[in-house]
């Protein structure tokens, strides 16, 4: 990423000249990026709204990582979950007796959690039976604060049009940088926060 920023004028005018390939080159690798599992999705939301803007990026990031994530648990369950299920299946029963992980309000809580990895999350998904509607809802609403927010980020180191290692600090500690990265650290905490008012309230109807 560190490269494309020093190299933004050659990369502007590629894009500029063969912007539909571009953009389906970016759909292409973040689609393979998460149906294979691989790290990477919140640089890709970056990359996004460096190359295409807030608006434009964030709608991409939110469809494209939907899309994909919905179609890597569509893989999963037809290929694996079976296998899975077989292996884990007292973990399952455990989890569903005890739990109601799969409403909706719970199904957005998890995604937005950044210590489970979206892979984990996609696979979890998978074998434990979660309609694919409310699966890709749940998708579809968590990431798409986080998108607009990363796409902001990047949008603003395009803004800036960084080209040394002194304008990259100057930029990092900005407000355009540094607010949108506060709202993204105080989003991660809303579930923690749910939970919590969530807990109180059930200590105060006991006797």
């Amino acid at each position: 990423f560190h490269e494309l920023m020093y190299n933004a004028e050659i990369l502007f005018a590629i894009k500029e000249q063969y912007a539909f390939t571009v953009l389906m080159i970016f759909i292409m690798i973040y689609s393979l990026s998460v149906i294979f599992c691989l790290p990477g999705s919140a640089i890709m939301k970056i990359i996004a709204g460096y190359l295409f803007g807030a608006t434009f990026g964030s709608i991409i990031s939110v469809l494209t990582y939907t899309t994909s994530s919905l179609l890597a648990v569509t893989i999963i369950r037809w290929i694996f979950a079976s296998s899975l299920q077989r292996h884990f299946s007292e973990t399952i029963i455990m989890v569903k007796q005890k739990t109601d992980f799969d409403t909706l309000p719970n199904l957005i809580g998890l995604r937005m959690m950044p210590v489970i990895p979206f892979w984990l999350y996609n696979i979890t998904m998978s074998i434990t039976g979660v309609s694919r509607k409310k699966f890709a809802l749940a998708t579809l609403i968590a990431t798409t604060p986080i998108s607009i927010i990363l796409a902001i980020m990047g949008d603003s180191l395009h803004q800036v049009n960084i080209i040394n290692e002194k304008n990259f600090g100057a930029l990092i500690s900005s407000p355009g940088f540094i607010l949108p990265l506060c709202a993204l650290s105080l989003l991660f905490l809303l579930p923690n926060l749910f939970r919590y008012i969530k807990k109180n309230k059930l200590k105060a109807k006991e006797p």
